[in-house]
C-alpha cells in the first residue's frame, strides 16, 4: 500500500512540474539581429537601455562568421556607416582589422554587445530578426 501511494503522489508531482506553457526554444544565434538599445553608463552606475530607431544589424552565419553594416572597433549607438565582418566563438566577435573582441551574450530573446573601449558600461541590445 506504502508503494501504491508513492507512486501516485510521485506521478502526479511530475505531472505538475512540467507544463507544455513552459518549454521554450532556445533562440538561435544563426540569423540576423537588429539593434534595438543602447546603454551609456555616465559614470554613476545609474545608466539604463534607451531604445533606438536603428537598422543596424549583424548577421550570423553557421560557419562562425558574421557580416555587420554599422559594427566597428570602437563604434557604439546607432551607426550604419561602418561595415564590418568577422569570425566568432566562445562569446567573442573578432572584427577584421581590430585588436580587441568584442563580448557578446544571449539572454532570453536578446543578445547583448559589451566592451567597446568605454570608460564606463556601454552596451548594444539586439533582437532576432528571423
Amino acid at each position: 500500500m506504502k508503494r501504491f501511494l508513492v507512486l501516485v503522489l510521485g506521478s502526479l508531482l511530475l505531472q505538475f512540474q512540467c507544463s507544455e506553457d513552459e518549454i521554450t526554444e532556445p533562440v538561435s544565434l544563426f540569423g540576423t539581429w537588429q539593434l534595438e538599445a543602447v546603454l551609456a553608463d555616465p559614470g554613476d552606475g545609474s545608466g539604463t537601455f534607451q531604445n533606438v530607431d536603428s537598422e543596424k544589424n549583424i548577421v550570423f552565419n553557421t560557419d562562425s562568421t558574421f557580416t555587420s553594416n554599422g559594427l566597428g572597433c570602437v563604434v557604439f549607438g546607432n551607426n550604419t556607416t561602418n561595415p564590418a565582418s568577422g569570425t566568432f566563438n566562445n562569446n567573442r566577435l573578432f572584427i577584421e582589422d581590430c585588436d580587441m573582441p568584442v563580448f557578446f551574450f544571449v539572454e532570453e530573446d536578446r543578445m547583448f554587445l559589451n566592451n567597446f573601449g568605454c570608460f564606463e558600461e556601454c552596451s548594444e541590445r539586439y533582437f532576432p530578426v528571423n
